[in-house]
């Protein structure tokens, strides 16, 4: 096309916008912005209601998210985002208490929706609501479901991070739930790939724990010790360090190495009193999620590493501490063993006088 030409089809539009704004009643009718209609394509959808479905989970308007869900899905059965709708409306439901529909809703979904890159969250979110209702071997089947579902989808699809994400926490929580029916040697090679094929994700920490947790109740301490000692290395700010130095010295005192349980206890210490003061370094540890009674266990740990290095003025401080602190703690008792054993070895003349509650305590405990 030549110039000449160009110039003859662009000479008709400026002529009509010539017209239109040359033309009162053209104008008020074409561009008042006022008389213009806003088509909103994410409402023809659907995707508008979801999306402030979701604002409203997150302000724990549950029941007012869940009407707009169904709406949603009622309105819009085409749309597609409707699989993602029926995933939050499952959501609302457990929320609200009614875990028979969640489940139902989510067999439903996976039964019709097979080809849905959705699959495997279904799944995962099946598991979990099995799981909380302790109904542990199907959490098991689902768990499992998931990451089928998830390898899959990772190869045909591309989002990848995503389906891994899934793959992980689907292993991960497989490992929990053989867990909870016992069945820790099942679980062990859950733990092993949680974090060997996802290092950096979120539960590779707590997957090398519980795996020294199962040591620790094979009696396996030594093994117990390189798995918490991999905490310290390699997972220093992660939300089970401070439980994992405690389990390491508790595991150093089982072994009669009461120095490097002093050590791992100080730097339990350090690490607690960082986080606690939300200093440079503490403000980069995550929350620590299994922390419980954190000051009564440092206490009566440090007493039993004194008593075996013989210092027994320290173990006495450190028992004492603990059981007037804490005199509600269930190691009160334990506590009041260990002072028993440092009076006694320290062989004060008014031993007696002084440890006849501790005596008893230990007594009982020596014939129970």
């Amino acid at each position: 096309m030549n110039i000449a030409k160009k110039r003859t089809l662009l000479l008709p539009l400026c002529l009509l916008f010539t017209v239109i704004v040359n033309s009162q009643n053209l104008n008020a009718q074409i561009v008042n912005p006022d008389n213009l209609q806003i088509v909103d394509i994410n409402q023809h959808f659907g995707s508008s209601i979801i999306h402030h479905s979701i604002l409203d989970i997150e302000q724990g308007m549950i029941k007012t998210a869940a009407a707009k869900l169904t709406d949603a899905i009622k309105k819009y059965p085409n749309s597609p985002a409707n699989d993602l709708a029926v995933l939050l409306k499952a959501n609302t439901d457990l929320q609200n208490g009614n875990n028979y529909v969640a489940v139902k809703t989510l067999q439903v979904f996976i039964a019709t929706r097979n080809n849905s890159p959705f699959i495997p969250s279904a799944y995962l979110f099946s598991g979990y609501i099995e799981l909380e209702a302790k109904n542990y071997e199907n959490a098991v089947t689902n768990f499992k479901q998931a990451n089928i579902a998830a390898q899959n989808d990772k190869i045909v699809r591309s989002d990848k991070e995503h389906y891994e994400d899934i793959s992980h926490s689907a292993n991960y929580w497989t490992a929990i739930s053989l867990s909870k029916q016992g069945k820790y040697i099942e679980a062990i090679p859950y733990f092993d790939s949680t974090h060997k094929n996802h290092p950096h994700k979120q539960y590779a920490a707590q997957a090398i724990f519980a795996l020294g947790s199962i040591a620790e109740m094979d009696k396996d301490y030594e093994k117990a010790i390189k798995y918490y000692e991999q905490i310290q290395s390699d997972y220093r700010f992660s939300n089970v360090i401070l439980t994992s130095l405690i389990r390491n010295a508790n595991c150093n005192l089982l072994l009669r190495n009461p120095q490097a349980a002093l050590m791992n206890l100080q730097r339990a210490e350090n690490a607690h009193q960082q986080i606690t003061n939300r200093d440079s370094t503490g403000r980069l540890y995550a929350k620590q999620d299994f922390n419980k009674n954190f000051n009564e266990n440092v206490l009566y740990l440090k007493g039993e590493a004194f008593n075996q290095v013989e210092n027994y003025e320290q173990a006495i401080l450190s028992f004492e501490l603990l059981v007037k602190a804490y005199p509600k703690s269930d190691l009160v008792d334990l506590a009041n063993m260990g002072l028993g054993w440092a009076f006694l070895n320290r062989r004060e003349p008014d031993y007696f006088k002084k440890s006849r509650t501790i005596l008893s305590c230990f007594l009982y405990f020596s014939f129970h």
